[in-house]
This record gives C-alpha cells, sequence and structure tokens, in this order.
C-alpha cells in the first residue's frame, strides 16, 4: 500500500491545536477522531492529508498511530509536549507552532472541531466505522479515506497522483 509521509512536525502541532480547543473534552477518542475527519476532509478538498499519519482500525475507530505514541510519551524527541490525565484526557503543555500548519489545516481542524465535538462517543463510533475502517485489515488505505467521502474522480487521481510523487520524492 502507498500512503503518504508522516510529517511529525504537523502531527505534533495538530495535536496541540485540537487538544487546546477542546480543553477537558480532549480525550483520546474524540480528539483523534477530529483528527481523522479534518485529515480526510483536508485529503478530499486539497488532495492530501494534513498529518499522513497511518491510521491503524481499532474496535472504536481509526487511531493515528504516530499520535497515539506521541500522547503515551513513546517518541523521545517530544517528551514533555503532553501529559495524560485520568480518563485518558490528552493535556498539551504548550502551545501549537502554527508556522507547521498551513490556512488550510487549520481550516480543515477548525471546521472537525465544530462538526465532531459535540458528538457522543457512540456517534463518534458510528461516523469513523466508514468505508475505509470497513475495508481495512489493519491500516487504513488513504485511497478508501477519501472513498468514504468523496466519489471526485478527478480529485482521486490527484491524491493517487500525490501518493506516488510522495513516494517517489523519498528514494
Amino acid at each position: 500500500m502507498i500512503g503518504f509521509t508522516l510529517d511529525r512536525n504537523k502531527a505534533v502541532n495538530a495535536l496541540l491545536y485540537v487538544s487546546n480547543v477542546l480543553g477537558d473534552e480532549a480525550d483520546f477518542h474524540k480528539t483523534f477522531k477530529i483528527i481523522y475527519f479534518a485529515d480526510q476532509n483536508h485529503l478530499i478538498e486539497y488532495g492530501r492529508p494534513i498529518v499522513g499519519d497511518t491510521y491503524m482500525k481499532m474496535e472504536w475507530g481509526p487511531v493515528p498511530t504516530f499520535m497515539r505514541d506521541l500522547t503515551k510519551g513513546n517518541i523521545p524527541e517530544y517528551k514533555g509536549k503532553f501529559a495524560v490525565e485520568s480518563k485518558m484526557i490528552i493535556r498539551p503543555l504548550s502551545e501549537p507552532e502554527l508556522d507547521y500548519l498551513s490556512e488550510t489545516d487549520i481550516e480543515c481542524l477548525d471546521k472537525s472541531i465544530r462538526e465532531n465535538r459535540n458528538l457522543s462517543f457512540d456517534d463518534l463510533v458510528k461516523k469513523s466505522h466508514d468505508f475505509a475502517w470497513e475495508n481495512a485489515a489493519w491500516p487504513l488505505d488513504y485511497l478508501d479515506v477519501f472513498k468514504s467521502k468523496s466519489e471526485n474522480l478527478e480529485m482521486l487521481k490527484y491524491v493517487k497522483a500525490n501518493m506516488l510523487n510522495n513516494n517517489i520524492s523519498l528514494r
């Protein structure tokens, strides 16, 4: 499967951004779903995700692997950016560095926060159990993430080209 390359700085700052806005509502489940839907929307609107994290299929919906490890303190260079409190609340220990996030990144994060922050746990589970989640064995395929919400074949071709170019540039 060809995907997108994780942008660690965007991941850290997107997570800081969302968890700062959510405050005491920033539990793992809600925060990760908001970022998933923001990534999905950005992929559909602009042909690339915000972060490029690998989303794994879990019982309660997609979970971004790098961000999960980040919040658990498993990424040494980012220790001290987050704390996890009881009830799995992600507590940001700093403000996001917005220079790492584009205007469209912030636009999609804000939209996802507006659309999803008041949804219940069950509603977020139902919403995130989309085509991509259903088709995944473990990692979600970004093409399926796109197809979950869009049938725009021209944009799908653009997404495929971005994925290919992203992987060729890594060689």
